[in-house]
């Protein structure tokens, strides 16, 4: 008897599913259809996407957009769970009409939240050098899906996309805060996102992809550009919408996101925003900063996590990029496994108010290469006003600064105008070419818990000496090494078998591997590099040659053995 009241459970589920699927229909746009006339049918279709969204209104619906040119007069108003799907750059949507910011070509706002479950995919939406103000909005709707589209050219964003409300919008400072509701399940994926956004020099900036009150939201696989506007006037590629609210549990991976210029070189930043909670950067490479506010761990394993990405311009530069900022108060952060390259600062830290503090910060097994050269410019640099910030808990493991060798910057680790700063640790790490000290601390009122140990300094000014205007309380200065790290060249980290690095760090138990990810050995390498590379063969002791040696020998004695079992000769063993 179950076992038939399961079997007419499971027949009753099917025939609704298939019956939901049965009210599912397929409608079309066409550059030679007929808003009047026009039945959205393959044979009879609309000319406009805004009139097919005025018929289109039922979960499970699409509206499929053939090949050609859609310029929009109206804004289309697309239903919950109703997706467009077109055929790639030949289905373009446009408008030359919808120029007023906050007008988008395609609205989906709902009031209350609820549930997409709708995609947008293999469209082109296309600004007509830049007359239409944006190309999207969505807000207060779970579980929408962009991918495979693109985006250029829109004046003001490219898309706004964001939860259940967050404030009034205006100054971070203190006005960002949680949204009502979290929105879910929202993907980017697959895009190509080129010169949709706007900056006013010294004013105000717009996101090309401009979030907010996301929970989860995944952003891969993306190509997101803004170059082409004149100097300062290019917004930002991934900016947060301060009305939306803060972000939680969001990852950005495997991207290509590319920012130039700000109007005083200061604010270059590729993603920029209040996140706040276990957020994730990783297998991007990106060329601008990534600008975190107000970072908390909350229930997740970490307030942010950036690790395995390269960052900072291709080739040398005058204009000043940063890998990282850090601003206002920070906790609880991992940065590893990157590479810094070009940059004039690697990670900057500006602590404002409300929350003048870093906690619990890991900076570990990442590479620092030809950083730039200026005042200040540094490889980890603290500060923005006199005795306004905390430090604790700052642990900076196994990476290789190097410093441009032509002008070199003036230090490896600044930190100024701190009110404490205490338990730092700076082990198993290699300085080089810094113009003023690898280490300064300067204008500050307490510091305690200092712990300097098997690092590798060359080339740096002040005699490869730290300069430490506040004397540290507890002070740990052990097992570091002046001399040549022996690099395989200027640009390649990896260390010569005669590296005075080699076996020289100090155990951490909670790293496994390298920058490579290659194991590990205990006790390990100073640098992020555990290889030794088989290129150089300088300065190779005995106990390296025995082995090669040794089977040598044993081949030329089997080549013997054979000759002599053949010949019947008596021939001399070795």
């Amino acid at each position: 008897m179950r076992i038939l009241l399961f079997l007419r459970k499971i027949f009753f589920y099917l025939l609704l599913f298939f019956c939901l699927e049965a009210n599912a229909h397929q409608f079309y746009i066409s550059p030679v259809g007929n808003d009047a006339t026009g039945n959205g049918s393959k044979s009879s279709p609309w000319k406009s996407l805004s009139a097919a969204c005025s018929f289109v209104n039922r979960p499970g619906d699409t509206i499929f957009v053939n090949a050609g040119i859609y310029n929009e007069t109206l804004t289309s108003k697309l239903a919950i769970g109703v997706s467009l799907i077109g055929e790639g750059d030949n289905s373009v949507i446009t408008s030359t009409t919808l120029t007023a910011e906050w007008t988008p070509v395609i609205d989906m706002r709902s009031d209350p939240l609820a549930n997409g479950n709708q995609s947008i995919s293999y469209l082109k939406f296309d600004g007509n050098a830049l007359q239409a103000a944006q190309a999207l909005w969505i807000e207060r709707r779970n579980n929408v899906e962009i991918h495979h589209c693109t985006f250029i050219d829109f004046r003001y964003t490219g898309i706004i996309w964001v939860g259940d409300g967050g404030n009034a919008g205006g100054d971070p400072y203190d006005k960002v805060t949680y949204p009502d509701n979290y929105v879910t399940g929202s993907k980017f994926f697959n895009n190509i996102v080129s010169n949709c956004a706007l900056n006013v020099p010294y004013d105000w900036g717009r996101g090309a992809l401009y979030i907010g009150g996301h929970d989860g939201m995944l952003i891969y696989n993306n190509t997101i550009t803004q170059t082409q506007r004149a100097k300062g006037f290019n917004g930002y590629p991934i900016k947060a919408f301060a009305n939306g609210g803060f972000m939680k549990g969001w990852k950005v991976f495997n991207n290509s996101i590319t920012k130039v210029d700000s109007a005083d070189g200061s604010w270059l930043f590729a993603i920029e925003g209040a996140f706040y909670e276990g957020c994730e950067f990783y297998g991007n490479t990106i060329t601008g900063a990534i600008d975190i506010n107000f970072m908390h761990k909350k229930s997740y394993d970490y307030g942010v996590y950036i690790h395995d990405n390269i960052l900072g311009p291709e080739a040398t530069s005058t204009v000043y990029y940063t890998g990282v900022i850090l601003e206002f108060g920070v906790e609880d952060v991992i940065i590893e496994r990157n590479n810094f390259r070009n940059c004039a600062v690697g990670i900057h830290h500006t602590m404002r108010y409300p929350e003048p503090w870093v906690k619990r910060v890991k900076v570990c097994y990442n590479k620092f290469s030809n950083l730039g050269s200026g005042t200040y410019h540094s490889a980890i640099r603290f500060g923005e006003n006199e005795n306004s910030f905390f430090i604790q808990e700052y642990e900076i493991y196994n990476n290789v600064f190097q410093g441009n060798p032509e002008s070199k910057p003036y230090f490896g680790l600044h930190i100024r105008g701190f009110k404490s700063a205490t338990d730092i640790k700076i082990i198993n790490n290699i300085f080089l070419n810094f113009g003023w000290s690898w280490f300064e601390s300067n204008r500050g009122n307490y510091f305690t818990n200092l712990s300097v140990e098997n690092n590798i300094f060359y080339h740096n000014a002040n005699k490869n000496s730290a300069t430490l205007n506040v004397e540290p309380v507890n002070y740990i200065y052990s097992g570091n090494i002046i001399a040549d790290p022996k690099f395989l060249s200027p640009s390649d980290f990896h260390l010569k078998r005669s590296s005075p690095a080699i076996g020289s760090g100090s155990y951490i138990p909670e790293f496994s591997y390298d920058i490579d990810s290659i194991k590990l050995s205990n006790p390990p390498n100073i640098g992020c590099y555990e290889t030794i590379s088989d290129n150089d063969h300088s300065g190779v002791s005995i106990k390296y040659m025995l082995p090669g040696i040794a089977i040598v020998l044993l081949v030329i004695s089997g080549i013997f053995m054979i000759v002599r079992r053949k010949t019947g000769k008596k021939i001399i063993n070795i």
